[in-house]
Protein backbone atom coordinates (compact mmCIF):
# COMPACT_ATOMS: atom_id res chain seq x y z
CA UNK A 1 0.00 0.00 0.00
CA UNK A 2 1.45 3.80 -0.96
CA UNK A 3 -0.53 6.90 0.45
CA UNK A 4 0.39 10.12 -2.33
CA UNK A 5 -0.90 13.85 -1.24
CA UNK A 6 -2.09 16.65 -3.36
CA UNK A 7 -3.46 20.03 -3.41
CA UNK A 8 -6.28 20.84 -5.31
CA UNK A 9 -8.65 23.93 -5.50
CA UNK A 10 -12.01 23.64 -3.55
CA UNK A 11 -14.06 27.07 -3.84
CA UNK A 12 -11.51 29.00 -4.77
CA UNK A 13 -8.97 27.78 -1.67
CA UNK A 14 -6.28 25.18 -1.62
CA UNK A 15 -7.54 21.84 -0.03
CA UNK A 16 -5.00 18.89 0.65
CA UNK A 17 -6.22 15.03 -0.55
CA UNK A 18 -4.68 11.82 -0.18
CA UNK A 19 -5.17 8.86 -2.17
CA UNK A 20 -3.95 5.04 -1.08
CA UNK A 21 -3.13 2.79 -3.27
CA UNK A 22 -3.22 -0.92 -3.27
CA UNK A 23 -2.06 -3.20 -6.43
CA UNK A 24 -2.63 -7.04 -6.43
CA UNK A 25 -0.50 -8.55 -8.83
CA UNK A 26 -2.84 -12.45 -9.26
CA UNK A 27 -5.88 -10.36 -10.00
CA UNK A 28 -8.53 -9.89 -12.93
CA UNK A 29 -7.85 -5.98 -14.24
CA UNK A 30 -10.05 -4.37 -12.17
CA UNK A 31 -10.45 -0.78 -10.41
CA UNK A 32 -12.08 -0.48 -7.05
CA UNK A 33 -12.74 2.95 -5.45
CA UNK A 34 -13.69 4.03 -2.11
CA UNK A 35 -14.32 7.72 -1.96
CA UNK A 36 -16.36 10.03 -4.08
CA UNK A 37 -15.41 11.53 -7.51
CA UNK A 38 -17.43 13.55 -10.14
CA UNK A 39 -18.74 12.43 -12.93
CA UNK A 40 -16.15 13.54 -15.04
CA UNK A 41 -13.65 11.23 -13.04
CA UNK A 42 -13.95 8.57 -15.85
CA UNK A 43 -12.86 10.66 -18.53
CA UNK A 44 -9.89 12.04 -16.54
CA UNK A 45 -8.69 8.96 -14.84
CA UNK A 46 -8.40 7.15 -18.27
CA UNK A 47 -5.08 9.16 -18.84
CA UNK A 48 -3.86 7.88 -15.46
CA UNK A 49 -4.71 4.25 -16.34
CA UNK A 50 -2.91 4.32 -19.79
CA UNK A 51 -0.07 5.87 -18.21
CA UNK A 52 0.38 3.47 -15.03
CA UNK A 53 0.52 0.34 -17.83
CA UNK A 54 3.36 2.50 -19.88
CA UNK A 55 5.66 3.21 -16.66
CA UNK A 56 4.68 -0.10 -15.14
CA UNK A 57 6.54 -1.36 -18.41
CA UNK A 58 9.20 0.51 -18.31
CA UNK A 59 9.65 -0.09 -14.40
CA UNK A 60 9.09 -3.85 -15.51
CA UNK A 61 6.85 -4.18 -12.67
CA UNK A 62 3.53 -7.12 -14.59
CA UNK A 63 0.30 -5.19 -13.83
CA UNK A 64 -1.38 -6.89 -16.67
CA UNK A 65 -4.23 -8.30 -14.48
CA UNK A 66 -3.32 -6.48 -11.65
CA UNK A 67 -6.41 -5.44 -9.27
CA UNK A 68 -5.90 -1.93 -8.39
CA UNK A 69 -7.95 -0.63 -5.05
CA UNK A 70 -8.05 2.86 -4.43
CA UNK A 71 -8.97 4.83 -1.46
CA UNK A 72 -9.68 8.54 -1.89
CA UNK A 73 -9.76 10.91 0.80
CA UNK A 74 -10.92 15.16 0.56
CA UNK A 75 -12.22 17.26 3.13
CA UNK A 76 -15.39 17.17 3.87
CA UNK A 77 -16.11 14.20 1.66
CA UNK A 78 -16.14 16.20 -1.30
CA UNK A 79 -15.93 14.49 -4.53
CA UNK A 80 -12.34 14.83 -6.37
CA UNK A 81 -12.97 16.92 -9.72
CA UNK A 82 -10.67 17.37 -12.31
CA UNK A 83 -6.94 16.76 -13.53
CA UNK A 84 -5.29 17.89 -10.94
CA UNK A 85 -5.07 14.62 -8.79
CA UNK A 86 -3.58 12.40 -11.67
CA UNK A 87 -0.04 12.64 -10.34
CA UNK A 88 -0.94 11.23 -7.18
CA UNK A 89 -2.81 9.16 -8.19
CA UNK A 90 -0.09 7.40 -10.53
CA UNK A 91 2.55 7.77 -7.76
CA UNK A 92 0.25 5.87 -5.17
CA UNK A 93 -0.16 3.01 -7.69
CA UNK A 94 3.44 2.97 -8.81
CA UNK A 95 4.86 3.06 -5.23
CA UNK A 96 2.36 0.14 -4.11
CA UNK A 97 3.29 -1.73 -7.51
CA UNK A 98 6.62 -1.65 -6.28
CA UNK A 99 6.45 -1.57 -2.41
CA UNK A 100 7.41 1.68 -2.66
CA UNK A 101 6.84 4.22 0.33
CA UNK A 102 6.32 7.87 -0.57
CA UNK A 103 7.54 10.58 2.19
CA UNK A 104 4.37 11.91 3.99
CA UNK A 105 6.01 15.24 3.50
CA UNK A 106 5.78 15.48 -0.58
CA UNK A 107 2.74 16.72 -2.22
CA UNK A 108 1.54 16.18 -5.71
CA UNK A 109 -0.09 18.68 -8.49
CA UNK A 110 -0.75 17.67 -12.37
CA UNK A 111 -2.67 15.80 -14.55
CA UNK A 112 -1.35 12.88 -16.65
CA UNK A 113 -1.15 12.07 -20.53
CA UNK A 114 -1.67 9.15 -21.55
CA UNK A 115 2.14 8.97 -22.53
CA UNK A 116 2.66 9.01 -18.75
CA UNK A 117 3.95 12.90 -18.86
CA UNK A 118 3.19 15.41 -16.63
CA UNK A 119 0.80 18.25 -18.19
CA UNK A 120 -0.01 21.53 -16.46
CA UNK A 121 -2.70 22.62 -13.94
CA UNK A 122 -4.36 25.63 -13.04
CA UNK A 123 -4.28 27.47 -9.74
CA UNK A 124 -0.80 26.55 -9.63
CA UNK A 125 0.20 29.70 -7.34
CA UNK A 126 -2.94 28.98 -4.95
CA UNK A 127 -1.66 25.61 -5.02
CA UNK A 128 1.94 26.35 -4.01
CA UNK A 129 0.67 28.46 -0.71
CA UNK A 130 -1.41 25.91 0.12
CA UNK A 131 0.94 22.91 -0.02
CA UNK A 132 3.20 25.63 2.08
CA UNK A 133 0.04 26.21 4.37
CA UNK A 134 -0.28 22.50 4.79
CA UNK A 135 3.17 21.67 5.81
CA UNK A 136 4.67 19.95 3.04
CA UNK A 137 8.10 20.29 2.47
CA UNK A 138 8.13 19.56 -1.27
CA UNK A 139 5.10 19.99 -4.29
CA UNK A 140 5.79 17.97 -7.02
CA UNK A 141 4.44 20.09 -10.38
CA UNK A 142 4.50 20.27 -14.18
CA UNK A 143 8.17 20.90 -15.27
CA UNK A 144 6.57 24.05 -17.30
CA UNK A 145 5.34 25.60 -14.86
CA UNK A 146 8.61 26.10 -12.15
CA UNK A 147 8.75 29.66 -13.84
CA UNK A 148 5.52 31.28 -12.27
CA UNK A 149 7.50 31.29 -9.22
CA UNK A 150 10.77 33.12 -10.64
CA UNK A 151 12.78 30.95 -8.29
CA UNK A 152 10.92 32.27 -5.13
CA UNK A 153 8.69 29.47 -3.04
CA UNK A 154 7.40 28.88 0.16
CA UNK A 155 8.54 24.60 -0.33
CA UNK A 156 10.52 23.24 -2.75
CA UNK A 157 9.41 22.95 -5.76
CA UNK A 158 10.49 19.42 -7.67
CA UNK A 159 9.88 19.05 -10.84
CA UNK A 160 8.15 16.41 -13.05
CA UNK A 161 8.92 15.11 -16.63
Amino acid sequence: MATAHGIVILDEKPAKFSITARVVPEGEGHLYLKGKVSSGFPQTFGPVVAAIRKLSDLMELDMDCADIMLRLETPHDYPLAGGSYALAAGMSILAAADSRIIPSSNCYTGCLDAEGLVTPVEDIGLKRRGAGGFGYRRLFLPRGQIDLFNGHCSVPLWLSS
